[in-house]
């Protein structure tokens, strides 16, 4: 499995992992992740087969971190202003 997130113009901290997933149907593992975020997603609760869990195995993760959309514009307008090079957030491998 390997997906890369597209954050929102808002976002400004997100991950991303590499590795080996699978679908756990655990009604007790969904009851004890379960609340008030899931709730508002996913429909008819922990006891629905459709609820499922993605367990992952990692095998690489990085992280990213930016001012987000308003920053990433600043800091742009600042490169092009200054002819410095612009950072426009971090990047980091995590140990997985």
């Amino acid at each position: 499995m390997s997906a890369t997130p597209t954050p929102g113009p808002l976002s400004s901290r997100w991950v991303s992992i590499s590795g080996t997933a699978r679908v756990v149907d655990d009604i007790e593992l969904k009851k004890r992740l379960w609340d008030t975020v899931t709730d508002a997603f996913a429909e008819q609760g922990p006891e629905d087969p459709v609820n499922v869990v993605v367990e992952v195995d990692p095998d690489a993760a990085s992280m990213w971190d930016s001012p987000g959309a308003v920053g990433t514009l600043l800091a742009l307008v600042k490169s092009k202003v200054t002819g410095e090079t612009g950072r426009p957030g971090e990047q980091r491998d995590l140990t997985v």
